[in-house]
């Protein structure tokens, strides 16, 4: 699954730690929480 690999890649390069939500069985989110 590349497209998961690029997107742990991204968020890890981006420091991002927030929780990924589920939408269905191909699609993801996760919202930056405020600073």
């Amino acid at each position: 699954m590349p497209c998961k690999k690029a997107v742990y890649d991204f968020r890890t390069k981006q420091g991002i730690k927030e929780d990924m939500q589920q939408i269905d069985a191909q699609a993801i989110f996760w919202r930056k929480q405020a600073e």
